[in-house]
């Protein structure tokens, strides 16, 4: 199982009459998130992070959730659900949260 934190800041979306955000998104801003990935396939998880942070990432095989940089996320206008959902809908895996944790798991059909 893979582990990333990032932080989930919004700048623009506080200036944006767009900034309509459900209560369980609200307490998530700019906020440590903490992404668990329920498969061991490191290159589907990278893909993943890469889409939904917009980042250039590499991570070896292994490593903690503890060693990796903290990581913008900016929203552009959605919300995090709906960037889930879209990013998602695409691939064999959903989301849910768990505690205050966003587990990504391969999707049950």
């Amino acid at each position: 199982m893979l582990l990333l934190a990032f932080t989930a800041s919004t700048p623009a979306l506080e200036k944006s009459k767009k900034a309509d955000y459900s209560p369980k998104v609200k307490k998530w801003l700019n906020k440590e998130i903490t992404v668990k990935f329920d498969d061991y396939r490191l290159d589907t998880c990278i893909a993943v992070c890469k889409i939904v942070t917009g980042a250039d990432m590499m991570f070896e095989v292994g490593t903690k959730v503890e060693d990796l940089p903290k990581i913008n996320y900016y929203a552009k206008g959605y919300r995090l659900s709906k960037v889930l959902d879209d990013i998602l809908g695409k691939t064999k895996f959903d989301w849910k949260v768990v505690n205050d944790t966003i587990l990504i798991v391969k999707r049950t059909y």
